[in-house]
């Protein structure tokens, strides 16, 4: 089964082409606030480099958040129109998840992390066994001091390996209260395409069925202009 699969939940575009667990090709650029002016030539570019078209490919994957808002809408947006024309199967994959793929199984705690701005961060906790994954909590969304807070009350005693952008930005304080803590090397600091792609993978073959408009991104809070209009209709809120 050939996969196209994208994660543009951070400012960085990234798409990949799997066969199955196998990774054909992978692209990844940085492309800031321009997601909907660099995806779709990524697209194009990877699938000539691996000399495919997309009537090739079998299933896509989209990450589907928490993350950017721009970056979400457009992938997601760009994913449902393939699906749709080409009458494709999708498979939305939460961003955090697929991030877990990036370390190395371990015994372990995983905590992928991304700068959320305005001094917050989302982030997941999950316990590796082996390669089995448990969810301890996903979709963190606040300050790091918080999150330090509910990873303490875990009172796990393994070692936690932090990895994602976030985890770089606060690895200092990370780092102090967690001395045992490991962190992801710079290439585990982004999501990766291919990681979205074999979560999807599993999620198949598990039997995820779902139609293209039920698939949603998530979204933990508003976003600023949606924080504005709330204060202009409630301003004593």
């Amino acid at each position: 089964m050939r996969i196209l699969s994208a994660d543009t939940s951070t400012d960085v575009n990234t798409v990949a082409v799997l066969s199955d667990n196998e990774l054909l090709g992978e692209i990844s650029i940085n492309a800031g606030k321009r997601h909907s002016e660099r995806l779709v030539p990524l697209i194009d570019t990877l699938l000539t480099e691996v000399q495919l078209s997309i009537d090739d490919i079998h299933l896509l994957a989209i990450s589907i958040g928490p993350g950017s808002f721009t970056g979400l809408r457009v992938g997601l947006s760009t994913w449902k129109g393939i699906a749709l024309a080409k009458g494709l199967p999708l498979i939305g994959v939460p961003s955090l998840d697929a991030m877990t793929l990036l370390a190395p199984f371990y015994n372990t705690v995983v905590c992928p992390i991304l700068d959320a701005r305005m001094k917050e961060i989302f982030a997941g906790i999950y316990r590796f066994e082996g390669s089995q994954r448990k969810t301890i909590c996903e979709n963190f969304l606040g300050s790091i001091h918080n999150f330090i807070k509910l990873l303490k009350e875990c009172k796990n005693t393994e070692t936690i390996i932090f990895l994602g952008e976030g985890a770089s930005l606060y690895q200092q304080i990370l780092a102090e209260n967690f001395p045992q803590s490991k962190f992801g090397e710079c290439w585990w600091s982004h999501p990766r395409a291919s990681a979205v792609g074999i979560e999807a993978l599993s999620l198949w073959q598990k039997g995820y069925k779902k139609e293209v408009d039920e698939i949603l991104p998530i979204y933990l809070r508003l976003s600023q202009p949606e924080e504005k209009r709330k204060k202009c209709l409630n301003p004593m809120t």
